[in-house]
C-alpha cells in the first residue's frame, strides 16, 4: 500500500510540472512523465518542451485537461521554437483504420496549437505513424510508437 502511494505521489509532482521548467540542478530539459532522464537526453536539449497527449482507443477529441497543457505549449511555441508533433496509434484494428485515426488526433493537437499560437506551418513538422510506419526516422528517442498517443516536441 505504501507503495503504491509514494508511486501516486511521484506522478502527481511530476504531472503537474510537465509543461513548467524543471530546476536546472533536477533536469536538463521539461518532460512529460512517462519519460526518464536517460531516454529523453539522447537528442532532447536544454529549454525543449517535451509532451505526451495520450487517447483512448479509436478517441481522438482533446479533453479539457488536454487543453490546459496545449495552452501552455502554445504560448511557448508562439514565443518561440520549432515544433514537431508525432502521431501514433497502437496495433489493434486495420491499419487503414489505425491510420485515419492517428492522422485525427495529430492533426486536432496541431490545429490547436496552430490556432492558439498563431504560428504558420513552416514552423512545425507534423507526422502521424500508422501500426508499421519506422520512428527512426523522427530522430526523437522518447517516442511512443504503438500507443495511443500523440508526441510534441518544442524545440527552442
Amino acid at each position: 500500500m505504501i507503495k503504491y502511494s509514494l508511486i501516486f505521489t511521484l506522478i502527481s509532482l511530476v504531472v503537474c510540472s510537465c509543461t513548467q521548467p524543471i530546476a536546472k540542478e533536477e533536469a536538463d530539459v521539461t518532460v512529460d512523465s512517462t519519460l526518464t532522464k536517460n531516454v529523453q537526453r539522447k537528442n532532447v536539449k536544454q529549454g525543449d518542451v517535451i509532451k505526451t497527449i495520450y487517447f483512448e482507443k479509436d478517441g481522438y477529441k482533446l479533453s479539457a485537461k488536454d487543453i490546459i497543457s496545449l495552452d501552455s505549449m502554445a504560448e511557448l511555441w508562439r514565443e518561440s521554437g520549432f515544433l514537431k508533433v508525432f502521431g501514433f496509434t497502437d496495433t489493434l484494428g486495420t491499419e487503414k483504420h489505425n491510420d485515419t485515426i492517428c492522422e485525427k488526433r495529430t492533426m486536432a493537437i496541431f490545429n490547436y496549437l496552430k490556432t492558439k499560437s498563431g504560428k504558420e506551418d513552416n514552423d512545425a513538422y507534423v507526422d502521424w505513424l500508422g501500426e508499421s510506419a519506422e520512428v527512426y526516422d523522427l530522430h526523437f528517442a522518447a517516442a511512443h510508437p504503438q500507443q495511443n498517443c500523440v508526441d510534441i516536441w518544442l524545440i527552442r
